[in-house]
């Protein structure tokens, strides 16, 4: 005897069943690309926004800096000195005091100016010649330095 065929009904179910899964799956990618696209369009509205944000922050920036601007020019200053009645007068040039190396360094020394001592070790902050002659027992009179600089420390 020979081996019946499968029944047709089978087959059919089969062709359903496939068909239904192919339905479902484009139907959740396109959820899927309508989603994104929500998300694109909500993202570039937030991006609006504050990119808006940004300009009104900039004019506002702008307009404290021109504000200052005026309010620190010497006509203003002066003029503010005569209204109020302050008494007071440009400084004289024996009381102005001329810096000729650069500010910054010259703050920066000041700054630092406690980590340096003339009793220090080699793990303290001299410069490599000084701290080798710490090491070596070397006693020097001219005790080198080097600036610390937030760079130059790490």
């Amino acid at each position: 005897m020979r081996p019946l065929p499968p029944p047709a009904h089978t087959f059919v179910a089969k062709v359903v069943l496939l068909s239904l899964s192919l339905f479902v799956f484009s139907g959740s990618l396109s959820l899927g690309v309508v989603w994104m696209r929500q998300e694109i369009f909500s993202t570039k509205r937030r991006n609006c926004e504050l990119e808006v944000q940004i300009k009104k922050a900039r004019n506002q920036l702008n307009e404290v800096r021109s504000e200052v601007s005026t309010a620190i020019s010497p006509s203003t200053l002066l003029k503010q000195n005569t209204d109020m009645k302050l008494g007071l007068v440009l400084p004289k040039e024996i009381q102005v005091q001329r810096i000729a190396e650069s500010p910054e360094l010259v703050l920066i020394q000041k700054r630092n100016s406690y980590r340096f001592t003339q009793n220090t070790t080699a793990s303290d902050n001299f410069s490599e010649s000084a701290a080798a002659s710490a090491i070596a027992g070397a006693s020097s009179t001219a005790t080198s330095f080097r600036v610390i600089t937030d760079k130059s420390y790490r």
